[in-house]
């Protein structure tokens, strides 16, 4: 039956704002991969080769996440696919699972949740050639059932235009420093950072491993670079990922 209170007049003139915490059923999907230039993540296989080395071909963990929200936030599924082995999973997404509870992966799958999309520290071009911050999902409650994430959900909102909160505190990263100057001398670290993964890579001869290894070894011969980043860091991470799925040819 339709609730005689509830006016789309009303809604449309006082529409509750989505603070970016999100509600509703955590779907997943694990599975072993290979890294293929021009391809992306394939299934691994292990009889595969690699093309650069002629050995086998080194095996990866994908994990596949899609978030399918309640009805009351009427969005589209939220969806990401990140590598287990490093990166925002072993950075953002395991750990937030780990606090909320969670003992196992497989209790993760079909697990009705509150979340946030956190910033990797990464950024990216969309189609339109603008420049994004990336995220990934940061797990901040876990419920019972649907009915349970859609009562906290309720409870959260307080009505039309009030401003949503998960009922636990978010926590923010902390900047590097506590100046302006040091986030731009970050920012201006960072923009060093690709050409020097993309060096380090062509070296390598295109094998991930060795390519930390010169990666390493450049970021400590630049202060600047060395002053906030390291070979492990997400940022150097992620790019070596995505040197591995993307055609850089060699020197």
């Amino acid at each position: 039956m339709t609730d005689q209170t509830l006016s789309p007049w009303d809604t449309a003139w006082e529409p509750a704002q989505q603070s970016g915490y999100w509600y509703g059923q955590i779907n997943l999907n694990a599975w072993f991969c290979t890294l293929v230039k021009g391809q992306g993540k394939i299934p691994w296989d292990p009889n595969l080769a690699d093309p650069v080395t002629g050995q086998p071909a080194r095996r990866y963990t994908c994990i596949d996440l899609s978030l399918a929200p309640i009805t009351d936030q009427p969005i589209n599924n939220i969806e990401r696919s990140m590598l287990a082995e490093f990166g925002e999973w072993v950075d953002i997404t395991l750990p937030s699972a780990k606090e909320i509870g969670l003992t196992n992966l497989q209790a993760l799958n079909g697990a009705w949740v509150c979340c946030e999309m956190a910033p990797t520290g990464r950024t990216y071009t969309n189609s339109a050639g603008e420049t994004k911050n990336a995220t990934t999902f940061k797990f901040l409650r876990l419920f019972e059932n649907e009915t349970a994430c859609r009562a906290a959900h309720q409870a959260a909102r307080g009505g039309n235009g009030a401003t949503e909160t998960p009922g636990v505190q978010s926590q923010t990263p902390a900047p590097t420093t506590g100046n302006s100057n040091g986030s731009r001398e970050r920012e201006t670290a960072q923009k060093f950072l690709k050409p020097y993964v993309e060096n380090a890579w062509r070296q390598s001869g295109q094998d991930l491993d060795k390519a930390r290894q010169a990666l390493a070894q450049m970021i400590a011969g630049q202060p600047l670079l060395a002053k906030y980043f390291t070979v492990d860091s997400p940022e150097a991470l992620e790019l070596l990922a995505e040197m591995a799925t993307t055609d850089i040819p060699p020197f």
